[in-house]
Order: C-alpha cells, then sequence, then structure tokens
C-alpha cells in the first residue's frame, strides 16, 4: 500500500517540459518546466475564476434579463403601470364612441330620435348612456330641466281640464280672462283660481320662449363674434322648430362655393344617405355649422379652417335632397338656433 502511494504521489509531481519550437528550424522559443499537479491546481484556478467573472458579468449587469425566465422588478413594475393605462384608454374611448354614436343620429338628421323622447334614449328605449357617462354633462342637466319644466307644465293642463270639464274657453280669454259658462256655474274663488292658473300658464309659456333653443323656435342674437355668410342664395325653408326643421334650405347654383361661417375644427366630413356630403365644424364659445347635401368636399376630418374658407360645394346629394341647395344648421351649447339671428343671406 505504501509503494502505491509512493508511485501515485510520483507520477503527480514528476516534472515535464514543454516547449514551442519553431516548424522550420526547429528553434526552441519557450519551455515551461510542468507537472501533473500544477496543471490540476492551475486549471481548476482558471475555472473558479472564469466562473466567478461570469456570474458576476450576469448579475451586476443588463444581461440577466436576457435570461429565460428572469423578471426584472422594474419592468414588472411598468408593465402593470401600463396595464392599467391601457384600461383606462379603454374605457374612454369607449365612452367616446358611445357619445359619438348618440350624437350622430342628431347631427346628421336622422330621424331616429323625435323631439318628444328624451335625446339620450333611442327610439328602441335602449339607453345610450348605460354607464353614467353624461351624468356630468351640462346638455344633460338642461335638458331634464328643459323636459321637467314642459312635464310640469303638461300636468298642470291636465290637471285644469280634470277640474274644469264642460268649461269652454274663447279664443280671446288668454287676454281678457272671459270665460263662458255652458253646464257648470264657477264660484268667484275658482273663478280667481281658475284666472290665476292661466295667468301662470302664460308666464311660463313667456320663459319658456325666452329661452335661448325653446321648442317654440325664439331665441335671442347674443352671438360675441361675426359670421360669414356660408353662401348667396334664396331661403327656400326657413328654420322651424315646431315642425322639427332645425336649419335653413338655400337654395343655389350646382358647385357653388360653401364657405365656413367662422374659425374652427371640422369633426366630421363624410356621406350619408340620407344627407349626402356633410361637413360639421365646431367654432369658438360652443358653436357648431353643419353643411349637408354638397356635391364635393374640400375638407377632412381634424381640419382647421378659418372664416370664409372654401369647405364643400353646393350639391344635391342625399335621399333628402330635392335639388341643389345648402342644407345650413347652426348650434349653440348643444342647442339649435336660428341661422337667421347671426346673419343676413
Amino acid at each position: 500500500m505504501a509503494e502505491k502511494s509512493r508511485r501515485i504521489k510520483k507520477k503527480w509531481v514528476k516534472k515535464y517540459r514543454l516547449v514551442v519550437l519553431t516548424e522550420e528550424s526547429f528553434e526552441e522559443k519557450f519551455s515551461f518546466k510542468l507537472t501533473r499537479l500544477n496543471v490540476f491546481v492551475f486549471g481548476g484556478l482558471f475555472s473558479v475564476f472564469l466562473i466567478a467573472f461570469t456570474a458576476g458579468l450576469i448579475i451586476y449587469t443588463p444581461l440577466k434579463e436576457y435570461i429565460p425566465g428572469f423578471e426584472s422588478p422594474d419592468l414588472k413594475k411598468n408593465a402593470i403601470s401600463l396595464n392599467f393605462q391601457l384600461d383606462s384608454l379603454e374605457q374612454q374611448m369607449h365612452a367616446l364612441e358611445l357619445y359619438t354614436e348618440s350624437m350622430k343620429p342628431t347631427l346628421l338628421g336622422d330621424k331616429a330620435i323625435e323631439m318628444d323622447v328624451l335625446p339620450f334614449v333611442t327610439k328602441e328605449g335602449e339607453s345610450v348612456y348605460q354607464s353614467g357617462i353624461m351624468n356630468n354633462d351640462s346638455i344633460h342637466h338642461k335638458l331634464e330641466k328643459l323636459y321637467g319644466l314642459l312635464q310640469e307644465k303638461n300636468n298642470t293642463i291636465e290637471a285644469l281640464r280634470t277640474k274644469y270639464k264642460g268649461v269652454n274657453f274663447s279664443e280671446d280669454s288668454l287676454h281678457d280672462h272671459e270665460v263662458v259658462l255652458q253646464e257648470n256655474h264657477l264660484t268667484e274663488e275658482e273663478l280667481e283660481s281658475l284666472e290665476s292658473s292661466m295667468l301662470d300658464s302664460v308666464f311660463r309659456e313667456k320663459v319658456e320662449r325666452e329661452e335661448r333653443f325653446s321648442i317654440f323656435g325664439y331665441e335671442y342674437n347674443k352671438a360675441d363674434q361675426v359670421f360669414v355668410t356660408p353662401i348667396q342664395g334664396n331661403i327656400t325653408d326657413e328654420y322651424n322648430a315646431v315642425a322639427h326643421h332645425f336649419a335653413i334650405d338655400i337654395a343655389a347654383t350646382k358647385e357653388a362655393p360653401v364657405k365656413s361661417i367662422a374659425d374652427g375644427t371640422v369633426v366630421f366630413a363624410e356621406c350619408s344617405i340620407e344627407t349626402g356630403f356633410v361637413v360639421i365644424i365646431v367654432h369658438q364659445d360652443n358653436y357648431v355649422s353643419i353643411y349637408k347635401h354638397n356635391c364635393r368636399l374640400n375638407v377632412s376630418q381634424g381640419s382647421l379652417v378659418k372664416a370664409g374658407q372654401v369647405i364643400a360645394n353646393v350639391g344635391s346629394t342625399g335621399e333628402f335632397s330635392t335639388g341643389p341647395h345648402l342644407h345650413f344648421e347652426m348650434w349653440k351649447d348643444g342647442y339649435p338656433v336660428d341661422p337667421t339671428n347671426f346673419m343676413k343671406f
């Protein structure tokens, strides 16, 4: 056993010479004295150094991000933040799509929304604001207030009809308050109460007429800016809110230039089946102008236009058109207004 151990030890410490010679002359360049033990020790130390260097390079440099399965805390945090932002953007886009779809029938003249139905409810009775998107919108509150007043008025009239059934009023009763009795005779107190109710109804009607965008078609010209006439021509159909015609029709020669009434931004410039080529421009102070039945559009959605700039040409496109003319609408704060109150044609 001792002899075997000496042989093994001698084998490990036995010296060898590593010589480097030139190929042509066999001249010795340099040489090393080596043993198996030295080669093993130096090889092991080099392997340990190489492993440590590689591990440090991976741990303390960005190379670790390329290792499969490794998750950087910063990358994970950024991914979560971007996911939340994406979800918020999707909700905003969905809200904007619902708002745009709800406004299209009004802006394009679609008959699916009637005036005796709230504008935020479709003809089928399905709410387009089910998620409460427009709960804080000023137009929504104004419409609710207006329809509330109208409903209160209708309830008052219905109560008067029920209470004074059989009593006939002359055409001039709103002015002189004279009541013609046919079947029932009213006491003085009832007559005074009826007269007060009639005066209240007249006063309510007057207030509603003074609303800027009343259903009776009366509004006052409170414009703070000067508008350019979109086109010169004869008005063939005037503004009539009672008949649900919230625009004026101007007869003109075909392909006559249609001008923007003021500086603004084009929010809609497309073609529809009913109204042909349509341009919708948003101006300052919440004014909106709409031009329908054009034969050609000279602007696109998102374009910035100046007052008097040619945006389209007169035509007779769309199923509702009966000849070359411009169907021109003006809106203020979401309500229709009579364009003749703001410019001369």
